[in-house]
């Protein structure tokens, strides 16, 4: 597997509950060809995270969509377990949560 080129870092876990998740043990390009799961993850111009996808021999399982205001606080969070189930979330100027949207198929 040669995803070098699909996230910009590689993780083996998180932790916390909080938005956007605290991505945990760093994994090399290389790391992750020998890894039935891990987390790929692409950084916006600013280092933040903007898209986390959990990936289980090479398929997609979750995923998580940030966006930020421009004083660096998520404002919006999508996230999709795959399996049909999906959660908008918006948050205001401070970061706290203010609507939350669920959908399912």
């Amino acid at each position: 597997m040669n995803s070098e080129k699909q996230y910009d870092r590689y993780y083996l876990s998180y932790s916390g509950s909080s938005l956007p998740l605290k991505m945990l043990s760093a994994l090399s390009n290389e790391g992750v060809d020998n890894r039935n799961t891990y987390f790929g993850v692409k950084l916006d111009e600013e280092g933040r995270i903007v898209v986390i996808h959990k990936l289980v021999y090479g398929s997609i399982e979750l995923s998580h969509r940030y966006e930020y205001n421009d004083n660096g606080a998520l404002t919006f969070a999508e996230i999709n377990n795959m399996d049909g189930e999906m959660n908008k979330l918006w948050f205001d100027e401070e970061g706290n949560l203010i609507r939350r949207e669920e959908l399912t198929d």
